[in-house]
């Protein structure tokens, strides 16, 4: 057994000292630490008169165990509250000693099962209570249900007579919707047709939009005027 000075030499040490700490061995004492800074009991923490801000405290009566972090002290009395677990979020075995309510997930039998009701007060597995769930049925009806969500642009038309405010561009004038219900939060966009925008093209116009001043809507036509009176269709949608 090699030695130096009456203490042990591992083979391997350069000029009799210990090779440095690598990055698994650093991590792996301080998992060590961390891990001796949980306390473990069963049911909540007391309250304790002395303790180290930050300090966690595992019940490991439930399942899975709640964690509680101490967060003050004061008056010789430190507070603890429940920071919950990290699989809060997660179906667990069911529990015949639980409630649960309507739309709650648990587990049995290997199989995902979702609440058809509220059970309580707790009871033998019941599988009439119980519906098969399937996470991928989830998200489809929640897609459908944000679909259904979106409110389609209603149709409508505006009419714009040949007369035009402003002496240079921008022009405009203030126009209504029929066929549409226009609100302060409304989007009015223009649908001309081929014949339409040829005509404003002959005329000198290079663009035309519709502005909603709080439920009153003003249409500008920029580049010049348009000469004659025109009906064109537009979509009014909803915006926030």
């Amino acid at each position: 057994m090699p030695m130096y000075q009456g203490n042990y030499v591992a083979p391997v040490w350069i000029n009799n000292m210990a090779p440095a700490i690598d990055d698994t061995e650093l991590l792996a004492m301080s998992g060590t630490i961390q891990a001796s800074q949980i306390l473990k009991g069963s049911g909540p923490p007391t309250q304790y008169t002395t303790g180290v801000p930050g300090q966690r405290y595992a019940d490991v009566s439930t399942t899975p165990p709640t964690i509680y972090k101490l967060v003050t002290a004061a008056e010789d009395a430190n507070v603890w509250t429940a920071e919950g677990d990290a699989n809060g979020n997660l179906a667990l075995d069911y529990d015949p000693t639980a409630t649960y309510d309507t739309g709650e997930y648990c587990i049995h039998a290997g199989k995902l099962y979702k609440a058809k009701m509220d059970i309580n007060p707790a009871e033998a597995w019941t599988e009439a209570h119980w519906d098969r769930a399937y996470l991928a049925d989830d998200v489809f009806n929640l897609t459908e249900t944000v679909a259904t969500k979106a409110t389609p642009p209603d149709v409508g038309s505006i009419t714009m007579s040949g007369t035009w405010t402003g002496s240079a561009s921008p022009y405009s004038q203030t126009v209504t919707v029929t066929g549409a219900t226009v609100t302060a939060n409304s989007k009015v966009d223009l649908q001309l047709t081929a014949a339409q925008i040829a005509s404003l093209i002959s005329d000198g116009v290079t663009g035309m939009v519709i502005e909603n001043n709080n439920g009153t809507l003003t249409a500008y036509a920029v580049g010049a005027a348009p000469s004659a009176e025109m009906t064109v269709q537009c979509t009014v949608e909803e915006t926030k």
